[in-house]
């Protein structure tokens, strides 16, 4: 059982050890998920050579081909051929499971957000997924610790798996499937194929040899997953005076206008409103058309009269305030 992996600049990859049935031997072919390798050098507890390692006793191995996974087992098998066979079983096991996983994940996200229906509406909290990969343990639980302590109270960080070792085809398969981007902490570049792999699905990768650049980059996504700040400011109000029908050709297409006069600032067309009843708004939407006696015009300054065709509305009633609101969105910048 593999309990911590690490990569040792002299050594590789190098696996801290519990056997826990049989003997592990030097020259042993072993598998760890779909790492395989030969035992080259072994160490008992007291970091000293052995030669065979036996139940219960904690041991470091180094032989691996690639980097090996904590919280996975280790068999030992009869020759190269047998291991490579094997692990690319597991490995081709894995991938499935874990893409059939992320899958599966999507449809619950996509039902839960319909059975939700209006109440959420805009308010839908987006996410974020990714997969991190680091040179050891104790970097993974550090990034990992750092990551969902960031704030996700308007966006959601949602860490798909996380684990150790290189980026791999599985990593990127699980990565299309569930839209996520890999973070790397501390490692070689992918190999060729694998990077090839993952620009011809988008699948991005980023790297970085401090945590911080990853938290960084991790923050500045969630912001821009953020909803729009938007500031309202009220920039002309009318008051209707008495609503009039406009006949179009033959008696075809009439429209109703509202007769305002503008009691504050400027009524622009084409601009944003809200139509005010008692208190109450009971309209939002674009001033389509106004007029200042019979010329279109493109705003009405304070104490001027002017006919107003509100888009999607005609339930004017005298008494009626219409306000020109500028609406501005703003991009947030701080979770």
């Amino acid at each position: 059982f593999v309990v911590e992996a690490r990569k040792d600049k002299a050594l590789g990859p190098v696996a801290s050890v519990i056997v826990t049935l049989g003997e592990l031997k030097v020259g042993d072919h072993i598998v760890v998920g779909g790492e395989w390798g030969r035992v080259r050098v072994l160490r008992d507890c007291n970091r000293q050579p052995a030669d065979a390692i036996g139940p219960s006793c904690v041991c470091e191995v180094t032989g691996f081909r690639g980097q090996p996974t904590a919280g996975e087992e280790l068999y030992v098998v009869e020759s190269e051929r047998a291991a490579v066979e094997h692990a690319e079983r597991l490995a081709a096991r894995k991938a499935k499971a874990a893409t059939l996983s992320a899958k599966q994940q999507g449809h619950q996200d996509k039902h839960a957000g319909a059975g939700e229906g209006d109440m959420e509406g805009a308010g839908e909290v987006k996410e974020l997924p990714i997969i991190v990969k680091t040179d050891v343990a104790g970097s993974l639980e550090a990034l990992v610790g750092s990551l969902v302590a960031l704030p996700s109270h308007e966006v959601k960080l949602k860490i798909v798996h996380a684990e150790i070792g290189p980026v791999t085809q599985h990593d990127v398969d699980v990565a299309e499937a569930a839209g996520a981007r890999i973070l790397t902490f501390n490692l070689h570049e992918p190999t060729a194929a694998v990077a090839k792999s993952a620009r011809q699905r988008k699948v991005d990768i980023i790297s970085s040899k401090v945590i911080y650049t990853l938290l960084e980059h991790v923050e500045e996504s969630l912001v821009n997953l953020l909803p729009l700040d938007v500031t309202l400011s009220t920039v002309g109000e009318a008051e209707v005076l008495q609503v009039f029908e406009i006949k179009g050709k033959a008696g075809v297409g009439n429209t109703l206008v509202a007769g305002c006069k503008v009691q504050s600032g400027v009524m622009q067309q084409s601009t944003f409103i809200q139509v005010v009843r008692d208190g109450d708004v009971v309209h939002e939407g674009q001033l389509q058309s106004l007029r200042h006696h019979k010329d279109v015009v493109k705003e009405v300054r304070e104490g001027n009269e002017c006919g107003v065709v509100v888009e999607g509305f005609e339930s004017f009633e005298q008494g009626d305030e219409i306000k020109c609101i500028d609406r501005v969105e703003t991009r947030r910048t701080k979770l």
